[in-house]
């Protein structure tokens, strides 16, 4: 035994050189607490080969070892308390973080709602000018004019259709004037469209005038081969007026419209 303590002692008091040379090079707590410990240990493991029980270096071994035992017990107490308050401090950061999150989170949650209200609203108002951009009037009892503005589109065409089949039904209109005068272009594309809506309105059974062909569209529907022969024509607006009138069977016009026309006469005979 007291050989083993003998070399016991040997090992702690080189693990202390070693360990004092790591202090010295790094200043490092551990490193000299380390030491201290080894230092005691290897001291009382020296002392005990020397000793008799119960006398003064036999006391000073057993003191050094229970110093040695108490400096271990307090070491590992204050790395608890550490990692405890380590533990404390890393529960704060990530409580911390949570609620960063969640407020982050809530920032996102309302700007993703503020954007789905921005497209509803673009939406709506791409829709009610879509709307305007289509209007379809009820001129006469039985007759619904339809007065396109702005170049056609499958989207156009097909809410034109949606609106002129509501308004078909719900008047019950036997003539429907589309009126393309403020139509810039009419190529293949748009002839299609047109026939599809004339198409549709005669399965309602109303009639179809395609008013407002301008000399350059007339050009241009004849150069592209464009059969428009399904479609009844008219010059102008007052032109498909008057062939309405004549297709509801009144045989004249209204007297509010010929007033208008024998005042418009008069007028060109004055200037003449």
């Amino acid at each position: 035994a007291k050989i083993i303590n003998l070399l016991g002692g040997l090992f702690f008091l080189a693990a202390t050189v070693r360990f004092s040379l790591r202090h010295w090079a790094n200043e490092t707590g551990d490193d000299l607490l380390f030491a201290s410990l080894c230092l005691l240990f290897g001291a009382a493991g020296v002392l005990f080969p020397l000793s008799q029980p119960w006398q003064a270096d036999w006391w000073l071994w057993h003191f050094l070892r229970l110093a040695a035992y108490a400096i271990a017990l307090g070491y590992v107490f204050v790395i608890f308390q550490r990692a405890e308050g380590e533990l404390a401090a890393a529960k704060s950061q990530l409580e911390s973080k949570v609620a960063e999150l969640g407020q982050a989170n809530q920032t996102l949650q309302a700007e993703i709602a503020e954007h789905q209200r921005a497209e509803e609203t673009v939406t709506r108002q791409a829709r009610e000018i879509l709307e305007i951009s289509t209007p379809i009037i009820q001129v006469w009892k039985g007759i619904l004019t339809a007065p396109l503005i702005g170049a056609l589109d499958s989207q156009r065409t097909q809410q034109l259709v949606e609106a002129l089949l509501q308004r078909i039904v719900e008047t019950q209109a036997r003539v429907v004037i589309l009126d393309i005068t403020a139509v810039p272009l009419v190529d293949t594309a748009v002839a299609n469209h047109l026939i599809k809506t004339v198409r549709a309105a005669n399965l309602l059974g109303a009639h179809c005038l395609l008013v407002g062909i301008r000399p350059e569209i007339a050009q241009t529907v004849v150069h592209l081969g464009v059969d428009l022969s399904g479609i009844e024509t008219c010059a102008d607006l007052q032109s498909g007026l008057e062939r309405a009138f004549g297709m509801m069977g009144q045989g004249r016009l209204p007297k509010s419209d010929r007033l208008r026309k024998s005042t418009r006469r008069q007028d060109d005979e004055q200037a003449n």
